[in-house]
């Protein structure tokens, strides 16, 4: 990627306020008026100009179940076929966090969407409880017994030992801040913050550079594009310090297929060719290298 070194009004740097930056994609999925920039004093991938709290607010709450269903993020017609078709990825997430968990803990996931996470590791421990905006979503997981409610500003004086945020921070305008905020709802100094967001130096984006997904990826929903460098200076910023996790989601079928037909939907497309010790393989390569798709962060504050 390269960057035409630039500098626009009403654009900085969302991670750490710099406004020396170069232009890395013109107009993203979703809005040719927004731009993706790499900022030139932190590495940061983020974009830009963004959304106003009243646009973003219409954005997520009129637009964004569209957008998702156009992109073919989001397939799912209900609550509960959400919940039942994530079944495969709450034991993804819960093997790799399970370690974390024990009797007596109370739990928080920030975008608990159907509750399907919570419902998975609630049994390991005391207490869990969502957060949702989407009322259809925190409807259905306060009847599986999962409490959930709309927004951070309902939880009071509330604490937690573990919070989750799956692909949420990346959606957040201002990750600093947000994350300085989440820790005043951490019980103590041993308490952890778990997150997971895309990886912006992913193969298919880094070494493959699949001209298809470059016009996919980019997008107007993610207002960050973090690697494992950038989220360790953000968590720095924060106060907080981690351990970083590669984590690969998707398998080699799907890389080819990005490659081969340019459109996402390839997941297990040649399962009946590759098999599993391949695939395994191959997430490990890309892991190694950090060429994976996805970064998990284990994070605990400093101050």
């Amino acid at each position: 990627m390269v960057a035409k070194i630039m500098n626009v009004c009403n654009v900085v740097c969302n991670l750490c306020g710099s406004r020396n930056y170069g232009e890395i994609k013109k107009g993203v999925y979703g809005n040719a008026a927004q731009n993706i920039y790499k900022c030139g004093a932190c590495g940061h991938f983020f974009l830009g100009p963004l959304l106003d709290d009243a646009e973003e607010e219409r954005f997520y709450i009129e637009d964004y179940p569209a957008f998702l269903l156009k992109r073919g993020d989001f397939k799912n017609t209900t609550p509960e076929d959400h919940f039942i078709k994530n079944e495969k990825e709450a034991r993804r997430r819960f093997g790799l966090i399970k370690y974390l968990l024990a009797k007596g803990q109370s739990v928080l996931e920030i975008g608990s969407a159907s509750g399907f996470f919570l419902s998975k590791i609630k049994p390991r421990v005391e207490e869990v409880f969502g957060i949702e905006p989407n009322t259809a979503y925190r409807e259905y997981a306060n009847k599986k017994g999962i409490p959930t409610c709309p927004d951070i500003k309902e939880l009071g004086h509330r604490k937690f030992d573990i919070i989750f945020l799956y692909y949420v921070l990346e959606h957040i305008k201002d990750p600093n801040g947000f994350l300085k905020h989440v820790k005043h709802f951490l019980k103590s100094s041993k308490s952890r913050i778990v997150i997971e967001v895309p990886n912006v130096d992913e193969a298919l984006v880094s070494l493959y550079h699949s001209p298809a997904y470059n016009e996919f990826v980019w997008q107007r929903a993610h207002c960050s594009y973090f690697s494992a460098l950038t989220m360790e200076k953000l968590f720095k910023r924060s106060g907080l310090k981690a351990k970083f996790i590669p984590e690969q989601r998707y398998d080699i079928s799907n890389h080819i297929y990005w490659l081969a037909e340019c459109k996402p939907g390839g997941a297990g497309k040649y399962a009946h060719i590759f098999s599993g010790a391949l695939n395994r393989k191959y997430a490990d390569d890309l892991k190694d290298k950090w060429l994976c798709d996805t970064i998990l962060a284990v994070a605990q504050p400093t101050r």
